[in-house]
């Protein structure tokens, strides 16, 4: 879970609400470190592209990305999307 998940969603709910005229909204695009983004990209390259990987198989690499976006402490909420 996000760090600051709960804080993030409810300043989102009062953007959303139109209750938030005075507050500023933040989604900070920061790229990953070359070594996290060569180890998951040599990682997801060994899953089979046919086919939906399982949960098993790319949990750990979605945990690796996200965790490194959880010190960006930004109004993005982060979710794991399972695609080919």
């Amino acid at each position: 879970m996000k760090t600051n998940q709960n804080q993030a969603i409810a300043r989102l709910k009062s953007l959303y609400d139109k209750k938030a005229e005075n507050q500023i909204f933040a989604h900070m695009i920061v790229d990953l470190p070359a070594d996290i983004d060569q180890d998951i990209k040599a990682r997801a390259s060994q899953l089979p592209p046919d086919a939906l990987p399982s949960v098993d198989d790319i949990f750990d690499l979605w945990k690796q990305y996200l965790t490194f976006f959880d010190a960006v402490e930004d109004d993005r909420v982060p979710s794991i999307y399972p695609r080919q």
